[in-house]
């Protein structure tokens, strides 16, 4: 048997014995185990949630970063506890520069053009008659 064909045959073997989960680390626990609580962070959606008060604008930033390319848009999915609290997201325009983008009050898909930059988004909320709260997935 020439080498390359040991090869290949060990590492569809390999390939065989992990798709069983024969190869796994003993102390290891399988995907189809694990608990919410014990889930990995890449698996997680990302997002914020923060108050909004009507004292002044409070800031949270995400807890993901986003990679744009030219001409790039994201879109945020947000729930408010209250119709009149208000949310912004923070992004670049073409020359680097920070900008403020209004998502309306109340709750609902915001969509924020991103372009060709990385970042990780900051977001703002500010509620004119009482305290809320804002919760935003992306």
């Amino acid at each position: 048997m020439s080498s390359t064909t040991q090869k290949a045959t060990a590492l569809a073997s390999a390939l065989a014995l992990t798709a069983t989960g024969a190869l796994a680390p003993s102390n290891a626990a399988s995907a189809t185990t694990r608990t919410k609580a014990e889930a990995p962070a890449a698996l997680k959606g990302c997002g914020a949630n923060l108050p909004a008060t009507p004292a002044r604008w409070t800031y949270a930033r995400g807890t993901c970063a986003l990679l744009g390319r030219p001409g790039a848009w994201h879109s945020f999915r947000w729930t408010a506890t209250d119709s009149y609290a208000a949310l912004q997201v923070r992004t670049y325009n073409t020359r680097g520069q920070a900008y403020w983008v209004k998502c309306g009050s109340g709750g609902g898909h915001c969509q924020v053009p991103i372009g060709n930059n990385a970042f990780t988004p900051l977001f703002r909320a500010w509620n004119a008659l009482r305290v809320s709260h804002i919760y935003i997935t992306y």
